[in-house]
């Protein structure tokens, strides 16, 4: 086995936040709040490789 970048990330172990789209704030009901989703970074983690790296089989 070998490592190679994850396709999903391109292995940087993250991705733009879907809830917020890396504003880091959601606005609701003339309210704006901290993203809860990203903890208020615009990024979540790749829910694919979980860190960056995807192992693959020679």
């Amino acid at each position: 086995m070998h490592e190679e970048p994850c396709m999903r990330c391109q292995g940087k172990g993250s991705l733009v936040c879907e809830e917020c789209q890396g504003k880091r704030k959601i606005r609701k009901e003339m309210v704006t709040e901290k993203c809860k989703a990203c903890n208020g970074t615009g990024r979540v983690k790749c829910p694919s490789c979980r860190g960056g790296v995807a192992w693959v089989k020679d």
